[in-house]
């Protein structure tokens, strides 16, 4: 199975840790699917908290969102954004306005980012599973048609 490798941002990394994502793969059929499919529904409400905190200058509320999609993002080896998210939540702690805005001002493309390569990673799961129930279905038509 072929892998989705986006490089992005300063550092040149991947945006994900396939390493990671291949344990997923190589515990549970399903397991990397319904982790994908969680974090694609809850990491853009966090982001978006994070962003209203920040209007209204709600420091508590930005970093444990931060914390949240941290925790997340890296449990699905997004280590990029995992770790901007852990600079967003100590600038945070810190009252650091000037760490929080640079940090503010870079998330959402490295969102972005995740979201569209976690979106290729599932559209590859799906790829897998439809040729591999096609397998399934042309044997039991040839053996049909031996029997």
């Amino acid at each position: 199975m072929q892998s989705v490798h986006v490089q992005s941002g300063p550092t040149g990394t991947s945006v994900l840790n396939q390493a990671l994502l291949n344990q997923y793969r190589a515990r549970k059929s399903n397991l990397l699917e319904r982790l994908i499919n969680a974090y694609l529904e809850e990491a853009p409400k966090s982001f978006q908290a994070m962003r209203r905190a920040v209007e209204v200058g709600n420091l508590d509320d930005l970093r444990m969102n931060a914390h949240a999609l941290k925790s997340s993002s890296y449990n699905l080896g997004a280590m990029r954004l995992s770790k901007l998210c852990q600079d967003i939540e100590t600038a945070a702690i810190a009252r650091d306005t000037a760490g929080i805005d640079a940090g503010m001002a870079r998330i959402g493309p490295e969102c972005f980012d995740v979201e569209q390569a976690l979106s290729g990673e599932l559209y590859q799961l799906k790829q897998v599973k439809v040729a591999a129930t096609a397998r399934v279905a042309v044997a039991a038509s040839l053996d049909d048609d031996w029997n």
